[in-house]
């Protein structure tokens, strides 16, 4: 395909990112499956001597093919690896030293209702075969790339294949200061969308000038894939630690028809909001809930259900009597925050959910109360622990261009719309935890050009209720 050495492309085929999570069946269940495991795997030193695999080795997914004994882990700062061209050739991958991988496995299917999709992280870049058939691309090593795959499985058996490429222009955009090492390194999920389903959820908040009242703000969008029905209804429910309902709502839709979205916007008052914070972390359960009607029978389509916290962050500006400050629900905030890098000696990128806790219980025996994904998104088990643990979060871009920060992404169009396509993602996954205050643009990718302009207003336009960093 050579979609990894051509700078026009890094996304094929994506799902667009959302913030429903999971569906859920209606007793709370979710409708997914991982794939994780022993998987057939071929690794080879350079794209160049890709072949059809005669013989496969197996491995653990998720992991980095580095610790598992193929290739080498490489530890580099603002030096860009030997492949990654950054002279006049630029941008240009030497696939002669470009290490790949390709990943097998099968699974079962007994029957397929609604939609299948496939979720998964890879560093750098992978292609998704199902059943012999190119699926799409995709780029961004610490994003969660979604494929609906419902047109290519059938009941039975079924052969998924992604291609791991180590480099791909996309890594022009990754020049953090840390271990490169590549591979299948986040839980690979099966999702059973129904076809009538809830596709994104943004919740927030505005507060009175005491934050004794709020307003619950909801934006939902219902999508109907491959069905269609003349009427339905969206309930929103805002339920308390004990259950109780302190938002109970109901919106109707009709006549929606199979490939429409329809967006819904819901507004209701809250008193005496149980607030969030990093001592007392109150989280309500938004739940979303979609029945279609049928005379006077409802039948259920879709429930998904997002933790949600009363908080407000800002900044006040500097006045002759103090300085800038920040506040968390009114309050003056005091960070005493760490760096962290998603990263384990021995799992490298794939750290497990239980380490991560123990990272963040770690960070809470001692008084520290912050943390900052440098420098990319991280695992979204990492944002659920922080929303319960009370760690507030700086979530970072995946962006930096240590190596060559004066000539990317600067103002060159091609490598702005990628950063921009790369805070939206950012956005658009983790826009509901309270626990994430800041947002970043990235690290240590020069500070000339419209790039970092451009992502701001990308940041703002899709969530203006939390202040941007740049580092």
């Amino acid at each position: 395909m050579n979609c990894h050495n051509d700078v026009n492309i890094y996304a094929v085929n994506v799902c667009p990112k959302h913030g429903a999570g999971f569906p859920l069946t209606d007793d709370g269940e979710k409708k997914t499956r991982l794939l994780n495991g022993e998987w057939k795997f071929k690794f080879f030193p350079s794209v160049d001597l890709m072949t059809e695999p005669t013989a496969w080795d197996t491995v653990t997914v998720p992991s980095n093919w580095q610790l598992k004994g193929y290739g080498k882990p490489n530890y580099t700062n603002t030096r860009y690896p030997n492949p990654i061209k950054t002279g006049l050739s630029c941008p240009h991958i030497d696939d002669s030293e470009n290490p790949c991988g390709i990943y097998e496995r099968t699974f079962a299917l007994d029957k397929i209702e609604g939609l299948v999709h496939i979720n998964f992280s890879a560093n750098s870049g992978a292609e998704l075969y199902v059943n012999g058939k190119f699926v799409g691309y995709s780029e961004s090593s610490f994003d969660y790339q979604e494929y609906d795959i419902t047109e290519f499985v059938k009941q039975g058996e079924n052969t998924v294949r992604i291609v791991v490429y180590q480099f791909t222009t996309g890594s022009y955009l990754e020049d953090q200061d840390m271990w490169r090492i590549s591979g299948l390194f986040r839980d690979v999920t099966l999702i059973f969308v129904p076809h009538r389903h809830v596709a994104d959820v943004y919740a927030r908040a505005e507060f009175n000038s005491d934050m004794s009242e709020a307003t619950l703000l909801v934006d939902a969008s219902v999508e109907c894939t491959g069905d269609e029905f003349d009427n339905a209804n969206l309930y929103i429910q805002l339920l308390d630690e004990d259950g109780n309902a302190v938002v109970d709502s109901v919106m109707k839709l009709f006549d929606v028809d199979d490939g429409d979205l329809i967006n819904l916007s819901l507004k209701e008052k809250v008193v005496a909001p149980k607030l969030w914070n990093s001592e007392y972390p109150y989280l309500y359960t938004l739940r979303v809930t979609l029945k279609s009607q049928v005379k006077d029978r409802e039948y259920f389509c879709d429930r998904r259900d997002i933790a949600f916290g009363f908080r407000k962050i800002e900044v006040v500006p500097q006045t002759e009597n103090r300085d800038t400050t920040i506040l968390l629900n009114g309050k003056v905030l005091k960070i005493r925050g760490v760096n962290r890098h998603e990263f384990h000696p021995e799992y490298g990128h794939a750290v497990p959910a239980e380490l991560t806790e123990k990272d963040i219980i770690l960070c809470r025996n001692n008084n520290i109360n912050s943390i900052r994904t440098s420098h990319y998104p991280n695992s979204r088990h990492f944002y659920e622990m922080c929303d319960r643990y009370g760690i507030m979060v700086m979530c970072e871009n995946n962006l930096e261009t240590h190596g060559i920060a004066r000539r990317i992404p600067a103002s060159n169009p091609k490598w702005t719309e990628q950063v921009c396509w790369r805070m939206e993602n950012m956005i658009r996954t983790y826009r509901n935890h309270p626990s994430i205050l800041f947002w970043s643009l990235g690290n240590e990718a020069g500070d000339k050009g419209k790039s970092f302009v451009e992502m701001k207003k990308t940041a703002l336009a899709l969530d203006d209720t939390r202040p941007i960093h740049y580092e």
